[in-house]
């Protein structure tokens, strides 16, 4: 056993077992180190390609929680040519951010195609503060076919609710540009499902509709960048190997062949009703599967966040996740993400 002891203001190490003093450096007291880094902007946009109600967020950098900007300034250029400038910070409260500095954004209208440079510059408008970054729009990924392989459905029901889960397996054939560089993407389905209800006092018919986005790779040799796992290989079972998690998604294509790949996605949906009020007729829904191409910047980031996500900051042997940065004279992300998508009824579950 290694004992370590303070004598003044140095430290000296002593081997307990051998009583044998070990020659070594002995070090001063480390001081906190001041406050003194200069503050920068930062700047978080990821933009949608096909929207026209974007959001740019702005903050100073700290020690503690960013300080959002409200006096900046954004010229957005597209090809060299000015788009739009704005000025004006919104505030709108976000119950999904509920911190304070995430409902301040600044909203561009602008809408992009495919080949864009588009180029950001961002300052205060008192000069103190400036920082620019560039983004390019590229080419979507094209979805050739969708299917369904598996879908479950189970019901949890007591006489107060009714508690709905299904599980669907998909199979989507995708086809990527042709270029002569690597390619970027992310996925994600969005599930919606349409409740046709009977209250049970009033005997009143109504609607109910219900949203969630949600889909895994766990089975997918892309998402799980080779190493994909198995219904007898699970990561959360083997505790010996670190558990991989692709929260956002991202992919590249380098398991492409001749520009083609089909993907493997599991997605789930759950609904919890009061089922002593209202009887359900029927269910239909549909699922959106969203493909985004995005830039090396946004998979970078996103990979770095899918990191951050699983990191332990309590374990000291853990290496710091360090977070990629394309923002010239600033700290954030921006980048633009162009989307192509196709919609998929899904089954319809009548007469409960």
């Amino acid at each position: 056993e290694i004992m370590p002891s303070l004598v003044g203001s140095e430290m000296c190490i002593r081997d307990s077992l051998s009583f044998v003093h070990l020659l070594a450096a002995c070090t001063n007291d480390i001081e906190i180190l001041p406050n003194d880094e200069s503050q920068k902007l930062i700047v978080n946009a990821l933009i949608n390609a096909n929207k026209t109600n974007n959001a740019i967020f702005l903050a100073l950098s700290g020690y503690h929680e960013p300080q959002v900007v409200k006096n900046g300034i954004i010229h957005l250029y597209i090809n060299n040519v000015l788009s739009e400038t704005i000025s004006e910070c919104t505030y709108r409260p976000n119950n999904d951010s509920p911190l304070d500095y995430q409902n301040y954004f600044y909203q561009i209208s602008s809408r992009f195609k495919t080949g864009d440079q588009v180029r950001i510059e961002v300052e205060t408008k008192d000069g103190k503060y400036k920082a620019n970054a560039e983004a390019t729009v590229y080419e979507p990924i094209e979805i050739i076919k969708a299917d369904t392989i598996e879908s479950n459905h189970s019901l949890s029901e007591t006489s107060e609710s009714l508690w709905i889960y299904q599980a669907t397996k998909w199979k989507i054939k995708l086809q990527t540009p042709t270029t002569n560089h690597s390619q970027y993407y992310r996925v994600n389905i969005k599930q919606t499902y349409t409740y046709r209800l009977t209250n049970r006092k009033t005997l009143q018919d109504s609607t109910a509709i219900s949203t969630q986005w949600e889909c895994s790779g766990y089975y997918d040799t892309a998402l799980m960048d080779g190493k994909p796992g198995t219904p007898n290989n699970s990561d959360p079972i083997i505790n010996f190997i670190p558990t991989i998690n692709n929260y956002y998604n991202v992919f590249n294509d380098a398991y492409f062949t001749n520009n083609q790949y089909t993907m493997t996605l599991d997605s789930w949906y759950s609904f919890l009703l009061d089922n002593k009020l209202y009887k359900i007729k029927k269910i239909t829904g549909k699922a959106i599967i969203q493909y985004y191409a995005i830039s090396p910047a946004e998979y970078q980031y996103l990979r770095a966040a899918n990191a951050y996500a699983d990191h332990d900051s309590s374990n000291l042997l853990e290496t710091p996740v360090i977070f990629p940065n394309n923002i010239k004279g600033g700290i954030g992300i921006f980048a633009i993400e162009n989307p192509t998508e196709t919609s998929i009824p899904l089954k319809s579950i009548e007469d409960y």
